[in-house]
């Protein structure tokens, strides 16, 4: 008698700290998604300068980079680091929005929702490390005019 007792005792905190981290997972999933999806349209937006201004720092192809791996890695359901990813994009291109003098265009703050995503962030060094950057590319205009969406 005690142990079927014990025994379902285990089995309703077992499901309960299962079903927590599900619903944790499942809402950072959305809110990667959320965070990929506006920091794409802050990359439309850097583009759109880019190709109008003509003012090269090669921060957008970096912005494309960054946000390319965020994709992948939400693909593979690593949705904190995919918003980490995100980011770092969202950083390179509100730079390119700066030098091309469109930054007014799009306000830069985070929502709650992003900060809280992204509070543990790793330093920038380390994000940058996962990307590849070709070496000796800077190529702003092959980046402005690539269509690539985060859907």
């Amino acid at each position: 008698m005690k142990k079927s007792i014990f025994y379902s005792i285990f089995v309703i905190i077992l499901s309960l700290v299962l079903n927590s981290n599900t619903a944790t997972a499942q809402k950072n999933k959305l809110r990667s998604k959320v965070f990929i999806n506006r920091t794409n349209i802050i990359i439309k937006y850097a583009k759109e300068a880019v190709l109008q201004n003509k003012v090269y720092t090669g921060d957008l192809n970096k912005a494309t980079l960054h946000q390319k791996l965020a994709r992948e890695y939400y693909k593979q359901g690593k949705f904190k680091t995919a918003a980490f990813q995100s980011h770092r994009a969202r950083t390179f291109a509100y730079q390119s929005l700066k030098a091309n003098k469109a930054s007014d265009k799009v306000p830069m703050n985070l929502t709650d929702d992003e900060q809280d995503l992204v509070k543990d962030i790793p330093i920038a060094a380390q994000l940058d490390a996962e990307v590849e950057i070709p070496t000796g590319t800077n190529d702003e205009t092959a980046a402005a005019e690539r269509d690539e969406d985060v859907n």
